[in-house]
């Protein structure tokens, strides 16, 4: 099927079904990228020979196992902010909005 040929309808179905398995991966992305950082950060902490430096990376391996769900649940809450300020954005050429785009979230603001 060409682009030309999909409705205004179809491409807001098929919008919508993006954002919607999105939505649905986010719980799972978020919890591979945790796993990925206590990883690296416990091979960080183990190769340090400083022990305070242990211990902060320790912590922050305690800190992101115990933060991981509430990380989760705002990372889908920008995500979904995001998205919302980028539709007004294109819907709307001259409204002013206070989020910021999708494009700049990360996850150092979670």
């Amino acid at each position: 099927m060409s682009k030309a040929s999909l409705s205004p309808q179809d491409l807001t179905a098929a919008y919508q079904a993006c954002l919607h398995e999105a939505f649905r991966q986010c719980p799972l992305l978020i919890h591979r990228w945790c796993e990925q950082l206590v990883e690296v950060l416990y091979e960080r902490s183990m190769a340090s020979p400083d022990s305070a430096d242990k211990r902060h990376l320790q912590d922050a391996i305690a800190a992101l196992k115990k933060n991981q769900s509430a990380i989760e649940q705002g990372f889908a809450l920008e995500l979904t902010d995001a998205i919302a300020g980028d539709t007004v954005a294109s819907t709307d050429k001259n409204t002013v909005r206070s989020k910021r785009s999708i494009s700049q979230v990360d996850f150092d603001d979670l």
